[in-house]
């Protein structure tokens, strides 16, 4: 008896720790389709691997669904309409949602398990284009004899696949290659953006020796990559945010110094707009009053710019919380502040815009996560916070590890007691 209560224990410990195996859960990205569907991309690390996840919600926030994969690609197009990319054993699914958060479009494409989704441009009735990026292993560079020289170099991979109405795929082509280590120093992306055109803008930084530069790759069908312009200079020290599209074919890109401060002064900024016409780079240096974080910038559909900044929470024993600014820039070149007040200390700056210019923002909630919404008048809708449930399917597999292992111990003890009796 004394064998079985051991290992009772130790099958209820494991049941306890498979249970709760997720570790660290992160909201990545945020999107809201022309039907005010809320689509939310994340990561979630286990003690036994990683994967991604998107969960959908309508419009009054209530959960509809999950899909997890290794990876997914999450995306919006000049329409409205949310396409997802998930990676399957045998290839690719792409599906694209109606009001309902329904699969309007389901379709099986093909790309090589190495390659990432980047980028999807397209229509069902025209058929889609898939950008994908793939990173090389570093290899050694300079073969002398014997000795093989220790610099290792690493670049990243840029191609174009069409696919036809059936999903068959037509054609590729590369788009270009980024090299990640530079005799300048090494280069981290930190995001890309396809246009209408089949166009492909990267933003990224260089460090070396602790010091950033902002680098911009933009890229045309001919030629692909060009050479890279450097924002700013070393001494600014600009981090590299994200990229956002407008109407008119203008890419934003986003920067923050980091070089902070740490005494409550805001962080400087530096916002770039490029014009593809002309191939020309405008860049504005700003600071978001009071915010100590720069967030990202987004685009609304009526083609206002917003930017968010994060002021860290007050005084000890005050409500948990930040503030969010959102600084608003208009077409006609007004700027003005929201100021929103978030019941949440795990705010990064994740937000999105909807046709209503509506702010919905996103983040991290312990084990969870929290989604808000705030009117164009700043005043919040609703405040939205979600418990992790994904343990829960593994509670069912830690039962049915307890039986197969254990219940076997039981009937043998069972049939041992019955011969004794007989």
């Amino acid at each position: 008896m004394k064998r079985e209560v051991v290992l009772l224990v130790i099958l209820v410990a494991f049941i306890t720790v498979y249970a709760n195996l997720e570790v660290h859960r992160e909201i990545v990205d945020l999107t809201v389709d022309r039907y005010q569907n809320i689509y939310l991309k994340g990561t979630a690390k286990w003690g036994l691997g990683a994967y991604q996840f998107v969960t959908m919600l309508k419009p009054d926030a209530k959960l509809s669904w999950t899909r997890r994969s290794s990876d997914i690609y999450l995306g919006k197009d000049e329409h409205g309409i949310v396409t997802m990319v998930q990676r399957q054993e045998n290839g690719l699914l792409l599906q694209q949602y109606n009001r309902e958060g329904k699969p309007s479009v389901s379709q099986a494409l093909s790309l090589p398990k190495a390659w990432t989704v980047a980028g999807v441009r397209g229509t069902p009735q025209q058929g889609f284009t898939i950008l994908s990026k793939q990173s090389d292993p570093a290899v050694p560079v300079g073969d002398t004899g014997r000795q093989r020289s220790r610099k290792l170099v690493r670049h990243l991979w840029y191609s174009l696949s069409e696919h036809d109405r059936a999903g068959t795929l037509q054609r590729r082509r590369a788009v270009g290659v980024i090299r990640l280590d530079t005799p300048a120093g090494k280069v981290s992306l930190s995001g890309q953006a396809l246009d209408e055109a089949g166009h492909l803008y990267v933003l990224g930084h260089r460090v070396q020796r602790e010091r950033f530069e902002l680098q911009f790759y933009p890229s045309n069908a001919r030629d692909g990559f060009k050479r890279p312009l450097t924002i700013g200079s070393a001494a600014e020290n600009w981090v590299a945010g994200n990229l956002a599209l407008d109407s008119r074919g203008r890419i934003y890109l986003l920067g923050s110094s980091a070089n902070a401060s740490g005494n409550g002064a805001a962080v400087p900024a530096v916002l770039g707009i490029y014009q593809p016409a002309d191939e020309r780079l405008e860049v504005r240096r700003f600071q978001i009053p009071g915010a100590q974080r720069i967030g990202r910038v987004a685009v609304s559909p009526a083609d206002r710019l917003y930017i968010s900044g994060v002021v860290p929470s007050p005084a000890p024993g005050t409500k948990r919380g930040v503030t969010g600014l959102i600084l608003q820039s208009t077409p006609d070149g007004a700027d003005r502040i929201q100021k929103l007040a978030i019941a949440s200390s795990s705010w990064q700056g994740l937000f999105t815009v909807d046709g209503q210019e509506c702010v919905y923002l996103a983040g991290g909630e312990g084990r969870g996560f929290f989604l808000a919404k705030y009117d164009p008048a700043q005043r919040r809708i609703w405040h939205k916070q979600y418990l992790n449930s994904s343990w829960l399917p593994n509670v069912p597999i830690a039962l049915l590890v307890l039986a197969i292992v254990f219940g076997p111990l039981l009937q043998g003890r069972e049939r041992k007691t019955r011969a004794l009796g007989a």
